[in-house]
């Protein structure tokens, strides 16, 4: 078997085990108030172009993919409601394979950051909620996918295909602006750096894929509210509204007052997303937190990564680099509450340089294959260990009580007062 079959192989067990863990227990997992006032929010805005129940102030697609999947399952019962999220949220780990292989074409580095998304009790926890949290990330790693095979290929049709993605992603949530925004000046600057200051039709067809592509695109999400009568200037004053409504917006008071809302403690800090349910006389709890073993490594990392730039250079090194940065800086120096769910948007990027960087150190010598292997044992029993917390069931694990107390509202002293 070919190195090329081998990880094919590879990264489709992850995947299958990414799914497995996503979807397994899902028809006994109990909504969120959330996920109910989606479907809601869902067929509201696709019948009538009506924003809410919930979430109306980030972009529309979540909406308009809830739909789909509920009439597609026939309902909006757990698949119906969940399906988009746990779809998007399993592919992500094949796409973050595909991206690694592309930028570092080495067979390690694909699989290891693959796997860390696999098994990251966060991102299981988002792709099996009704929320944007698994659907955004999905389509940036498919925008930079594109992006960068158009650069290596040199090629516009997927200058076009990134396009589309960075228009759905940021339809999805704003958070595809950073990425989307990189890249398209990173495709500008390498045309550029090649001397390629002429011909006009191949401008014009970056600055086409880039700009007027995704605004398209992000605009189509809006036609269930544009078909109530509202136009172009309508629209323009309600994205300015939003901007603004985004630069004030606040939690829950538990989430203000009790969880990390700084998106620096992410990589430095245990950091948590809290859900609590009641439901048919019994609570349930989900505690939405990263593998420890995997996120404490990415300032390390991200700097050791800088250093091996610096030093030996390198195009997709230098990209990889940026468009972490540019997602995850942003989230860092904003002044309003920021929560870990919103991490599912950088993570991939931060997994795929620790990957990498780990990469390197086996092919220096500097880390043995044997080592590797007892550390991602280690990740694997602990996601395993963290996985009830995922999935509704911390109740259930007398191991879990010092955490689950540690979140229990009403073992602190707190006001509903802003």
């Amino acid at each position: 078997m070919n190195g090329k079959k081998r990880l094919y192989l590879i990264v489709f067990g992850i995947f299958l085990l990414g799914l497995l863990l996503r979807v397994y227990g899902i028809t006994s997992q109990p909504p969120t108030s959330d996920e109910v006032a989606s479907a809601y929010a869902a067929e509201n805005y696709i019948r009538h172009g009506i924003f809410g129940q919930i979430m109306w102030y980030h972009p529309q697609l979540r909406n308009i993919l809830i739909y789909i999947s509920a009439h597609i399952s026939g309902g909006y019962d757990a698949w119906g409601l969940k399906a988009a999220s746990l779809l998007t949220g399993s592919l992500s780990v094949v796409l973050l394979a595909a991206l690694a292989y592309s930028l570092s074409g080495n067979m390690v580095v694909a699989w290891l950051s693959a796997f860390f998304l696999a098994v990251d009790p966060l991102h299981i926890a988002l792709s099996r909620e009704a929320v944007q949290a698994a659907m955004t990330p999905f389509f940036i790693l498919l925008g930079v996918l594109f992006s960068v095979e158009g650069l290596k290929r040199e090629r516009l049709l997927f200058h076009y295909l990134a396009g589309v993605s960075f228009g759905l992603a940021t339809a999805s949530k704003w958070h595809g602006l950073f990425p989307w925004a990189m890249m398209a000046l990173f495709a500008l600057y390498d045309r550029v750096k090649k001397g390629e200051s002429k011909g006009l039709d191949q401008w014009i067809g970056l600055l086409n894929a880039y700009l007027l592509v995704p605004v398209l695109i992000y605009l189509i999400s809006y036609l269930p509210w544009l078909n109530r009568g509202n136009d172009l200037m309508d629209f323009l004053r309600f994205q300015m509204f939003l901007v603004k409504r985004q630069i004030y917006h606040r939690g829950p008071a538990y989430a203000e007052a009790f969880m990390s809302h700084r998106a620096w403690q992410w990589f430095v800090w245990p950091t948590a997303w809290v859900d609590f349910v009641f439901l048919n006389g019994r609570p349930y709890l989900n505690i939405a937190m990263g593998n420890l073993l995997v996120w404490f490594l990415t300032i390390p990392s991200t700097v050791f990564f800088f250093y091996r730039w610096k030093k030996q250079g390198g195009r997709n090194r230098l990209v990889l680099l940026l468009v972490f940065l540019v997602s995850y800086l942003p989230l860092v120096f904003t002044t309003r509450g920021i929560w870990v769910f919103s991490a599912t948007s950088v993570i991939p990027f931060a997994f795929l340089i620790i990957a990498w960087s780990t990469g390197m150190l086996i092919e220096s010598g500097r880390l043995k294959r044997a080592t590797l292997m007892v550390y991602i044992c280690l990740v694997f029993l602990l996601s395993l260990v963290m996985y009830p917390m995922s999935t509704f069931r911390a109740y259930e694990h007398t191991y879990l009580k010092p955490i689950v107390e540690h979140y229990n509202p009403h073992g602190k002293r707190w006001s509903l007062r802003r």
